[in-house]
């Protein structure tokens, strides 16, 4: 009788499975060592598929790396960190941190460049070391693969096509060559030049933008939706989305309802494609819209919110105009980018927290996932003989 008061109370595999889809990654991570049946569960690919899709799409804001100030005598260093930010459950997570060492003249630079499947493409330059890497990683699993060095000026974007990861960039801008768009692919780590590829030679947006070049992955990053990566219009002259067709591998323009000129950024949200733009940035700064394609093929888009924030009240804009805002969510959610800090306002414009630090919003999201890395990604390298990025050297396990 003792041994059976002793024995845990009998859960079926239904409910644990529920009760795993439910926790967050570390935790599910964690339960892995409870008992082999657990781990057997919490390893499971389905499993961890439905755990993902579960996941929040979380922003990701970066603080740039600052100076720990030391003796004279003694060098200095930088610390670089990344964190995943959930608003409305207002919890707050890095997902990157580190410190390195710093050059005396120059600081090292942390881009993104990526986020997609819960996997983040990330550049890290090191003056001092005289060394520069571009990694895939899995911030849930600390996984990482190295790919082969792209000028980060030149990546336009990151995307999946079925069990393959691929990155998108141009050659040929600055240095007089023919201009050509190619493609790496993760798991057969070649390279394939697509040249300049219109769907049609009668679209003059998309001939003029593929002529200017997309935008930086890392200062606008593209969305991907319904097989394609999209990019915001430019500002200074267009109001046209740059598509890229991820299966027949051919760009093409798409209509907006924006003016031209406005200051406009893109985001996924729950599947939609949503623009947040500010018409005039320096007449109207303290106003923002967001705009959701309400039908894809028509090109049919819907003036969502209109949302000025109330920094004038405050005293927030005494002193300077804000570097940029974003509409970040479906409920009207607005980050404002106040150079040392954001702010974040609701729907009505009014104030509701602020990050504090030196904050810049990536403008990417992520979606945590526990699916491992694919195996194809390591076959064509010998990961032993590439040093590990520092990028989760400051985290737990």
């Amino acid at each position: 009788m003792a041994e059976e008061e002793a024995k845990m109370p009998y859960l079926p595999i239904d409910m644990i499975w529920e009760i795993f889809l439910r926790l967050p990654p570390k935790p599910l991570r964690r339960f892995r060592a409870v008992c082999h049946a657990w781990r057997d569960l919490a390893t499971e690919h389905y499993l961890l598929l439905a755990h993902h899709l579960r996941q929040p799409s979380d922003l990701l804001i970066q603080f740039e790396g600052f100076v720990q100030r030391r003796p004279p005598s003694t060098p200095d260093y930088m610390d670089f960190r990344v964190d995943a930010v959930d608003l409305r459950a207002r919890i707050i997570r890095p997902v990157v941190l580190f410190t390195e060492r710093k050059h005396h003249l120059i600081g090292n630079v942390l881009q993104i460049h990526g986020s997609c499947g819960g996997l983040l493409l990330i550049s890290f330059t090191d003056y001092f070391a005289r060394t520069k890497r571009l990694d895939l990683c899995n911030p849930a699993t600390h996984q990482w693969v190295p790919l082969p060095w792209i000028d980060t000026y030149d990546i336009a974007g990151l995307y999946q096509h079925g069990q393959d990861y691929r990155v998108l960039y141009r050659r040929g801008i600055r240095f007089g060559a023919n201009e050509t768009y190619l493609i790496f692919s993760m798991t057969s780590r070649e390279i394939r030049d697509i040249g300049f590829p219109v769907a049609s030679q009668s679209d003059a947006d998309a001939i003029a933008c593929l002529q200017r070049g997309p935008r930086h992955a890392y200062l606008n990053p593209p969305v991907l939706l319904q097989g394609n990566l999209h990019w915001p219009p430019r500002s200074e002259e267009s109001n046209t989305i740059q598509v890229f067709d991820t299966e027949a591998e051919t760009f093409r323009s798409m209509r907006t309802s924006i003016q031209p000129g406005s200051v406009s950024s893109l985001f996924d949200m729950d599947g939609t494609l949503a623009m947040s733009s500010r018409e005039n940035a320096m007449k109207h700064p303290l106003f923002v819209d967001l705009w959701l394609l309400q039908d894809y093929e028509m090109e049919t888009w819907v003036r969502s919110y209109s949302i000025k924030f109330k920094a004038e009240e405050e005293g927030i804009i005494s002193y300077r105009w804000p570097r940029a805002s974003f509409v970040v969510s479906r409920q009207g959610d607005v980050l404002v980018d106040w150079w040392d800090r954001l702010f974040w306002y609701d729907m009505g414009g009014n104030l509701k927290g602020n990050i504090q630090g030196d904050p810049r919003f990536t403008q990417f999201l992520l979606k945590e996932s526990l699916v491992p890395l694919p195996q194809q990604f390591f076959q064509h390298i010998a990961i032993g003989d590439v040093p590990a990025p520092p990028y989760f050297r400051g985290l737990w396990p």
